[in-house]
């Protein structure tokens, strides 16, 4: 017998911790808020309910395969990353081929937790400016992604899975980082 779930029906939530410090350590901004969880994330927890054995494959740990480096493309990382939709304003966290890219890869990993129905991540990065350069030039972020393996595309980062986004248009304001600022998130996700 075959039992079927449908996904939206699963309570998954999301919680995010945004801190952000300037270069003396003193906090510019402190905030919670809620997040959307993305289809992808219901899509795993089905599947792996509907397998007749354990499937890790969907599992993001900061022991391996998490980000490295905030001002490179990290092709294939999984992890968390700010970005910014409006590519007009020509901040970028570094220039792929051809093209500027507008992201902040989380690369400092803090902690990782887990229990059954719980998991949080905690990690951060360090805004230095264009490419990196610490030339001065602040960036302004109105979104972050958790997901696995990390791409990009005509300038707009992604993950080929994701797990949870949020945005300024409903869970926070958009928020500016200035040299040498450090931006920390802590994102929970909870089943049930």
């Amino acid at each position: 017998m075959e039992i079927f779930v449908p996904k939206f029906n699963i309570d998954i939530s999301g919680k995010i911790h945004l801190s952000i410090k300037d270069g003396d350590g003193a906090f510019k901004q402190n905030e919670k808020f809620n997040n959307s969880i993305h289809d992808d994330l219901k899509n795993v927890v089905l599947n792996h309910m509907g397998a007749s054995s354990g499937n890790s494959s969907h599992q993001i740990t900061i022991s391996s395969n998490w980000f490295s480096s905030t001002h490179s493309e990290q092709d294939s990382k999984d992890g968390i990353f700010i970005w910014q939709s409006n590519s007009s304003s020509r901040v970028s966290s570094y220039q792929a081929i051809d093209e500027d890219s507008y992201d902040l890869k989380l690369d400092e990993n803090k902690s990782e937790t887990g229990s059954t129905y719980n998991s949080s991540w905690t990690c951060e990065g360090t805004w230095n400016g264009v490419n990196g350069s610490g030339t001065g030039s602040s960036g302004t972020f109105d979104k972050m992604h958790i997901g696995k393996n990390f791409d990009i595309t005509n300038a707009v980062p992604s993950f080929g899975t994701t797990f949870a986004t949020a945005q300024a248009s409903g869970d926070f304001t958009a928020f500016t980082l200035d040299d040498n600022d450090v931006c920390r998130v802590t994102w929970t996700i909870t089943i049930g």
